[in-house]
């Protein structure tokens, strides 16, 4: 009921997200990568799974900053070698 931090205040807000920018990553992770439904046991494969699947979400981070699309660079391939 009562809190260390006092909710609605800027401290409460600044931590709430942080939560909620976790619970997204742990949500691509798990559903959107998959890793919830892999056959993977053992502490060095989940740990290796994970590290390959966050790398993929900084690239997918960073492909979006740069409006970089795949789509328009294949078209032009493909025009160049038709």
């Amino acid at each position: 009921m009562f809190t260390v931090i006092p909710r609605g205040s800027d401290e409460w807000k600044c931590e709430m997200k942080k939560r909620t920018s976790s619970e997204r990553v742990n949500k691509r992770l798990l559903n959107d990568y998959e890793l919830e439904l892999s056959k993977t046991r053992g502490k060095k494969r989940w740990s290796f799974w994970i590290m390959i699947h966050s790398i993929n979400i900084h690239l997918d981070a960073r492909l979006k900053k740069s409006k970089f699309d795949f789509i328009s660079m294949l078209d032009g391939l493909l025009g160049r070698a038709a």
